[in-house]
């Protein structure tokens, strides 16, 4: 038996050697990173206790459990960290801190545990069984230790429960009974070893061993950790196109608006017929005709250091060419309808890549684009800003109402997502997002000939943090020099803040929401707006 675990133990070493030397080589990313860290743990972890398994004398037992906590020590706070980032949970630095701080406390007492009885007592070298080795009393930090390893397993294996039932695509549920398999084994042996089961062998070392190669194997099997961020910067550049964005296995993992609108079936999770369906159209070369328009079906690879991370199936609208000489004359008088297609098209697509990021921005910009709807067509019946408010301009400000937060794409999750106060350094960064977005919309929209469009969607990402007293930013404008548009979006953002709940803070009432919009009249905003706001807060109310 002894023989049998020992030869274990160098199999399991050899494995996670290769799994270092791979992830040090492939192009890292966050969640290969914290792998890469794990399987560093584990390798320490399995050495010392290889080590120990040998050991002649107690002072080298000693040694090679010190080592061994080395790496175990970390092996639970990794394996929570993994999985918190692979679902998107935010850890705010503080807790990070503080839990790398306590790990790295319990190892410094093992490592001093011949001073102290804090983590180990009675210390005895047993010579008997299938093994030498040592055993000890318990100090009330391995207590603690003890009981905080087993919260980090149970919470992370409720977390992979709600997530195995929540989950909606083949890839999703594939990946978490991964996880849940991953975390399952170490659960199993923590308590299998307190009750006895394996007498000396330590049965968490070898659970750890073979999670973090179940972890590995998908990562390599898949590819998908970084596949969508890497397919993110085709998308933008293909706004007008329909895309879907597969993993290695052919699932999809991401449709944009456009890819949606041609296959209304993806919104239904009858993907895999639909996906079937555009690889005929590929690899026959066939074009897709609906509504009067023509699609070409392309697959475009992506790669993660030549290695092939996944795939895009772009539709591309090939209408005007195909239909070129034969309809020459009524491509022209159709330009203008062609032009606003193509502005639908690139906000939804990016409204849709900035939901992809972050479940609660999407939200939020689904609800301020039909405030803002409400507001401006409340303001025209009014007869308020005769001027600016026409038919063509009302219309550009509903459709650019969805990109004023395009910014928030280059602010980083960890300020984004703190549940917790921002620090000035934090808030300096969070206020560069509308300078951010009005340069992206300059960006994107430039070779769209419809300045107008582009001038109020500029407008609306630049200015809607601007105040009535000229208190906001970037820019400190006041009044009228604040672009309408912008005063319109200012009101609708505020409010829909107030009223929904965000990681730092909780949601107001609609009550107490309306009270603070009518003290913001004259100092945060426009006067008229926010009377024109009053007038329909209970159709404002009825939207979802």
């Amino acid at each position: 038996m002894y023989t049998v675990l020992s030869f274990f133990q160098l199999i399991g070493l050899a494995i996670v050697l290769i799994q270092i030397v791979y992830l040090l080589k492939v192009k890292p990313t966050k969640l290969s990173s914290i792998l890469l860290a794990f399987d560093i743990c584990v390798f320490i972890n399995t050495l010392g206790y290889m080590l120990e398994m040998t050991s002649t004398h107690m002072n080298t037992a000693l040694m090679a459990t010190r080592v061994t906590y080395f790496g175990k020590v970390y092996l639970g706070f990794l394996m929570l960290f993994f999985l918190f980032k692979y679902y998107g949970i935010p850890i705010s630095k503080f807790v990070f801190g503080a839990l790398l701080v306590y790990h790295s406390f319990i190892a410094m007492l093992v490592l001093t545990s011949s001073s102290h009885n804090l983590y180990y007592t009675d210390i005895i070298w047993i010579e008997t069984g299938l093994y030498p080795h040592v055993e000890h009393g318990y100090g009330i930090f391995y207590i603690i230790n003890t009981i905080v390893s087993a919260s980090y397993l149970v919470i992370m294996l409720t977390v992979c429960i709600i997530k195995l039932i929540k989950a909606d695509t083949k890839q999703s549920k594939q990946m978490t009974i991964a996880m849940t398999t991953a975390i399952s084994l170490p659960l199993i042996a923590f308590i299998l070893y307190y009750l006895g089961v394996f007498k000396v062998y330590d049965a968490t070392n070898a659970s750890y061993l073979i999670s973090v190669s179940i972890l590995f194997i998908y990562f390599i099997k898949n590819k998908f950790f970084d596949t969508l961020e890497l397919a993110k910067d085709f998308a933008l550049d293909s706004m007008d196109n329909g895309i879907v964005v597969l993993d290695n296995t052919n699932s999809m993992i991401y449709a944009n608006e456009t890819a949606k609108d041609i296959f209304p079936e993806l919104n239904l999770g009858s993907s895999k017929q639909t996906v079937d369906f555009l690889y005929g159209l590929v690899y026959s070369k066939e074009n897709y005709l609906k509504d009067k328009s023509v699609y070409n079906a392309r697959i475009q690879v992506v790669y993660s250091d030549n290695v092939v991370a996944g795939k895009m199936i772009v539709l591309e609208d090939i209408t005007n060419t195909y239909n070129y000489t034969r309809n020459l004359e009524k491509e022209v008088a159709n330009q203008t309808d062609q032009l606003k297609y193509i502005q639908t098209n690139i906000i939804t697509s990016m409204a849709g890549m900035i939901e992809a990021r972050d479940g609660v921005t999407g939200h939020h910009v689904k609800r301020t684009s039909a405030y803002v709807k409400i507001v401006a067509m409340e303001l025209r019946r009014e007869g308020r800003y005769p001027d600016e408010l026409t038919d063509e301009n009302v219309s550009n400000i509903i459709q650019a109402a969805p990109l004023h937060d395009i910014g928030k794409v280059a602010i980083p999750d960890a300020i984004l997502c703190k549940p917790g106060k921002l620090t000035d350094e934090e808030f300096d960064v969070i206020k560069t997002h509308p300078t951010i977005g009005a340069n992206m919309i300059e960006e994107i929209l430039r070779e769209v000939e419809h300045d107008d469009y582009l001038k109020v969607a500029r407008d609306v990402a630049n200015y809607h943090h601007e105040k009535w007293n000229g208190t906001g930013y970037p820019c400190g404008l006041a009044g009228t020099d604040i672009p309408l548009p912008a005063r319109i979006m200012a009101i609708t953002d505020v409010f829909e803040a107030l009223i929904s709940e965000r990681p730092y803070k909780k949601s107001f009432s609609y009550e107490k929401a309306v009270e603070i919009i009518k003290e913001g009249s004259g100092q945060h905003f426009d006067p008229i707006i926010v009377a024109a706001f009053l007038n329909v807060i209970d159709e404002i109310k009825s939207v979802g």
